[in-house]
């Protein structure tokens, strides 16, 4: 089984684990909560990186990088809202 098994639902379960390696490039602490995450709704989470950005080559090149909204990396799948 692959994180792809399973939809993302924005819950943030795997930024909240750990930072992407773009996070990590970028500064962020390994195994802690990636400071980037933004509660955007109700237990919704987006990138920062990728909500903020306003260069739209910039943005899909994070999104893609980070493979946000790709999968689920919860080993369990996606985490019930």
């Amino acid at each position: 089984m692959s994180f792809s098994d399973f939809p993302c639902n924005s819950c943030g379960w795997c930024c909240k684990r750990t930072p992407c390696p773009l996070g990590l490039y970028l500064g962020e602490t390994p195994l802690t909560s990636c400071s980037k995450l933004l509660e955007t709704s109700k237990d919704k989470f987006e990138c920062g990186l990728i909500v903020n950005e306003t260069n739209l080559l910039k943005k899909e090149a994070a999104r893609s990088l980070m493979l946000a909204g790709e999968g689920c990396s919860h080993i369990y799948g996606p985490s019930p809202i």
